[in-house]
């Protein structure tokens, strides 16, 4: 069967329009409250580590000048990474 470009184009409009608007699935929440019980000590230790690795750039800041760029937050985002994986691989192994 053939069908016109016009049609065409409606049916994409229309597909298009249907794909931007939200459809937000309410979650019930589990009986005791939380969804993992598991994952409290791991939130607790990225939590910590987020803090160090923020106080350790904030103190690094105060030391080092730095010329910055729109690409810098990324590159500095991934040596510190770089660095704490190195540093946690160090403390595993003692």
């Amino acid at each position: 069967m053939v069908t016109s470009i016009n049609e065409l184009k409606r049916q994409g409009r229309k597909r298009r329009k249907e794909r931007q608007n939200v459809k937000e699935i309410i979650l019930q929440s589990p009986e005791n409250g939380l969804l993992v019980q598991k994952l409290i000590p791991v939130a607790k230790q990225v939590y910590a580590a987020r803090s160090e690795v923020l106080y350790s750039v904030s103190r690094l800041v105060n030391f080092i000048v730095i010329y910055s760029c729109r690409y810098f937050y990324y590159f500095v985002v991934k040596s510190l990474i770089k660095c704490y994986r190195a540093y946690e691989a160090r403390t595993l192994l003692r």
